[in-house]
């Protein structure tokens, strides 16, 4: 498309020339939309307005300064017009999912929807973003040992100006974030998810909420070799495992054995799954020593979060 808008036009007949114009101002939106910007979607802040540093894993209690970010790239000036000329008035529309799982593998899953209204003209450049604080959440129950939250959203735009030109963008889709949160203690699980599920694997009853967090790094973190040893581990202790730990060892295996495995809830479909991959024959090790002690982190029976 760029090749095609940069030939020669002389001598063009009046259609192919508004097609051109056509083709040029399609173009020139869709550059706006993928290269205007610097920042455009949902951030993690410091307190001073900056980006926060990579860190996507928090504590329950923690408290994260969430915002939506508009910035254009610089040397660009960008108007977002709180009211179109056919009586529109912009719009940003938001939705965070938020995940939370339970110590027996359960998940709720629900959407907050938010409206933020554009209420007069923004006059945007990289030297004087548009940022505004989201609200907080709703605060977790102390059954939820993993909180997943996904923010994403997309801004209708009624009018829109680009270096002082009219461009007819419509919407502009906005970055999406996603982040966690933990009991605290998480991050000597994390550090050490597989001998924290050794260790936990010992009284599973007790220290469920280690199982669930230790497993759910090792999905996520974890290596290959790591994950198939945490199989070994659960399937070593599911025979023998007290009824009220099955629920949270059978989410585990769902998660680890991602291919040929029973139904998430089958313990007996596991047993026997286990036999026959000779899965169930190993024992499961002593306890080991440092990091990832079942005393550390996602609580005992009840989640540790003050």
């Amino acid at each position: 498309m760029e090749q095609l808008l940069a030939q020669p036009r002389a001598g063009a007949a009046p259609e192919q020339e508004w097609r051109y114009q056509r083709f040029d101002a399609l173009w020139r939106e869709e550059s706006v939309r993928q290269r205007g910007w610097a920042r455009l979607g949902f951030r993690l802040l410091a307190a001073e307005g900056a980006d926060a540093d990579d860190e996507r894993d928090f504590t329950m209690s923690e408290r994260r300064r969430v915002a939506l970010v508009i910035d254009p790239i610089e040397g660009h000036e960008a108007v977002l017009q709180a009211v179109g000329p056919d009586g529109v008035h912009s719009r940003v529309f938001l939705d965070a999912i938020v995940e939370d799982l339970l110590a027996d593998g359960s998940r709720l899953t629900r959407k907050v929807p938010d409206t933020i209204p554009i209420r007069e003209d923004l006059v945007l450049t990289h030297a004087a973003p548009f940022v505004v604080d989201l609200p907080p959440l709703f605060e977790p129950s102390p059954e939820v040992y993993v909180r997943s939250i996904r923010i994403e959203g997309r801004i209708l735009a009624a009018g829109f100006r680009w270096d002082g030109d009219a461009l007819g963008v419509g919407q502009l889709l906005l970055d999406p974030l996603e982040y966690h949160r933990f009991p605290k203690g998480f991050k000597v699980i994390r550090a050490q998810p597989l001998k924290t599920l050794a260790n936990a694997l010992l009284a599973p009853d007790r220290y469920a909420g280690h199982v669930l967090v230790a497993c759910w790094f090792l999905v996520r973190d974890g290596s290959d070799e790591d994950r198939e040893r945490a199989v070994d581990h659960l399937c070593a202790a599911l025979p023998t495992a007290p009824l009220e730990a099955e629920p949270t060892l059978l989410w585990a295996l769902n998660r680890l054995v991602t291919k040929g495995g029973p139904l998430a809830r089958d313990r007996d479909g596991w047993l026997g799954w286990a036999q026959s991959h000779g899965r169930g024959e190993r024992r499961l090790p002593k306890p080991e020593a440092g990091g990832g002690d079942a005393e550390d982190g996602a609580g005992d029976g009840g989640r540790k979060d003050g």
